[in-house]
């Protein structure tokens, strides 16, 4: 009842000039911001603040209303964006916050760790010997928890069908086809690296793209080698999340409660999801066996995370340079 009795008001404050909205927002997140994470502020009155920078708030708002408006995945309410002026102010997007404790805290929760586990770290905390320091040490690169969780819980049955949805969504049937939701271009990110990228009509285009940005170019003849059974390959477009870090979870009583951050949402090949996936979680060992349990990708696209592994090592700001690794594979002379 008071969300209908709010809802003209808060139409009618959307029609005020961006300056205004914005000088707004930024006046609460400052002097009334509960907690800040990377750039999202946490509001009074359940409301979340993200600055996007120099990106359209847009992209991220139209696929999470694209998502709520087609599927039953929980999702924040799009309440306001203010786009970015030119002038070194970022663009804003209002959504509803959402209690819940981030999967990557979940996960701690719930890892069962090896008998001997306990011991050895205690003798790494408070023995005088270095002797039994380095041995304890050895015996715990051994040593790897399990993610103590039936493969029919909650969570995992409930992100099951939620990437079902996402996967289940009717592509584009004109051009473009790798593109965000209304068809522009998607925001792309190498590590910390982002950047928009163009939207394109066909698969082969966008692989390209991918090409183009290296920043190695001494390594694109054996890149492009590593890819070639990749792009010998069809694959269906479908709509991808790209960024399910765990961060961008959240869990309350064991069920599915959001899925937030869909800035680099859009319509990719049906191999991105799980390339971006794996490089999200890499060498976070845990994580990495929560979404071995999780299965729903299970034994596909080896070749395509191969390739993926190898653009990231290859571009973005966080690549490695040639020489850095000794006979680093993708130096080596063809």
């Amino acid at each position: 009842m008071l969300r209908a009795l709010l809802y003209i008001p808060w139409k009618l404050w959307t029609l005020f000039p961006d300056s205004l909205r914005r000088r707004t927002y930024l006046y609460i997140a400052k002097n009334w911001g509960i907690t800040h994470i990377w750039n999202v502020t946490r509001l009074p009155f359940g409301l979340a603040l993200k600055r996007t920078h120099n990106r359209s708030p847009d992209i991220e708002a139209n696929s999470i209303r694209f998502v709520r408006r087609n599927t039953t995945i929980p999702v924040p309410d799009v309440l306001d964006t203010v786009p970015p002026d030119g002038k070194n102010n970022s663009g804003l997007l209002l959504t509803s916050w959402i209690e819940g404790e981030t999967l990557s805290s979940w996960i701690q929760r719930h890892l069962l760790w090896p008998a001997g586990f306990q011991k050895n770290a205690d003798v790494i905390l408070y023995s005088d010997s270095l002797e039994e320091q380095a041995d304890a040490l050895a015996n715990l690169k051994t040593m790897f928890p399990e993610v103590n969780v039936p493969d029919d819980h909650t969570l995992l049955v409930e992100l099951r069908d939620a990437l079902t949805q996402i996967r289940s969504l009717p592509a584009p049937l004109s051009a473009p086809q790798i593109c965000n939701i209304n068809g522009g271009p998607t925001i792309w990110a190498r590590c910390r690296d982002r950047c928009l990228l163009p939207p394109v009509n066909t698969i082969t285009e966008f692989h390209e793209l991918l090409f183009q940005q290296v920043s190695w170019t001494s390594r694109l003849e054996r890149l492009r080698l590593i890819a070639k059974p990749v792009h010998s390959r069809d694959y269906r477009i479908t709509f991808t999340h790209s960024d399910l870090n765990p961060e961008n979870i959240l869990v309350k009583d064991d069920h599915l409660v959001a899925i937030i951050d869909w800035e680099f949402a859009g319509w990719y090949p049906e191999y991105w999801e799980y390339t971006q996936l794996v490089m999200q979680n890499l060498h976070i060992r845990p994580q990495e066996e929560f979404w071995k349990r999780v299965g729903f990708f299970s034994g596909q696209y080896i070749e395509e995370l191969k390739l993926e592994r190898a653009l990231w090592h290859s571009t973005g700001d966080m690549s490695i340079a040639p020489g850095v690794i000794p006979d680093d594979y993708l130096d080596q002379p063809m």
